[in-house]
């Protein structure tokens, strides 16, 4: 069994503490059970070593190698698959959040060793091919080209209206099997500047981190991602009256597939 770090653990409890929200319906519930079960096989598992360096104060501190274990969502058939950075690389969070940098601390990290784990099990070597840390997104592709091909998200990329229902879909990591889970939730606000993303309920977003996102017809419409803040007083604020990752200025939010294939289009080329 892959071991993980006590840290690692703690990091992961924070980003998943909270249950998504659930379907209430009996028509709500076959929707998404419907979805999963044709998506299911395009929600995969990203798997790699995190390597570590930290300091604080000018002062380095031992960062034994992590395991990593994160859900991904192959874009094609060839098998470029993108996650939420943060999921996999909390170095990113560091670099980007300017309360975390006024604590004189600082986390280098770097992936390695990265596969894809399929559903039916197999581990595919890959490679990064392009990371967007404003975005919080990573894309991978197997390091050789698959035989045949991979099951995928389709190439719709559906648009949502507040209060519209959406499916979050994600890989459980492999203490649970590593099997597709999927639950219920909805646009709560859509944000138009700088850049279009959609909020969710506080619930579902934090424990729906890196979650594929889709209508109820099964389009492809995002993926759960953070969006960090900015500005170090209003993360200060933020930690008075919210959870940890308010703490740290950091809210979960839907990218939109749009998005996120236009940014493909760059990592196809790699």
């Amino acid at each position: 069994m892959r071991q993980t770090t006590a840290r690692a653990s703690l990091f992961a409890a924070v980003l998943i503490c909270a249950a998504p929200v659930l379907a209430q319906s009996p028509d709500d519930r076959a929707a998404v059970r419907d979805v999963m079960a044709r998506r299911g096989d395009a929600v995969i598992t990203l798997l790699g070593t995190l390597k570590a360096r930290m300091s604080q104060a000018g002062r380095d501190r031992p960062a034994p190698d992590q395991a990593v274990q994160a859900s991904a969502t192959v874009l094609d058939a060839t098998g470029l698959t993108v996650v939420a950075l943060s999921t996999v690389d909390p170095g990113s969070i560091f670099a980007k959040n300017p309360a975390l940098s006024a604590s004189k601390m600082s986390l280098e990290t770097e992936l390695t060793d990265v596969k894809l784990r399929l559903p039916d099990g197999t581990e595919v070597p890959a490679k990064i091919v392009l990371r967007d840390s404003d975005l919080d997104l990573l894309f991978v592709r197997p390091a050789t080209a698959p035989a045949k091909p991979m099951a995928s998200v389709d190439t719709a990329a559906p648009s949502f209206n507040a209060v519209d229902a959406i499916v979050l879909v994600r890989r459980t990591q492999e203490v649970a099997g590593w099997q597709p889970a999927a639950s219920l939730a909805a646009i709560e606000v859509v944000v138009d500047k700088p850049r279009r993303f959609y909020l969710l309920s506080t619930a579902a977003a934090t424990g729906g981190l890196g979650s594929s996102v889709f209508d109820l017809k099964g389009q492809f419409g995002g993926l759960v991602a953070l969006r960090a803040s900015e500005d170090a007083r209003h993360n200060a604020l933020n930690g008075m009256t919210g959870g940890m990752l308010q703490t740290l200025g950091m809210v979960p939010v839907v990218i939109p597939a749009s998005d996120i294939r236009e940014i493909a289009k760059q990592a196809s080329t790699r």
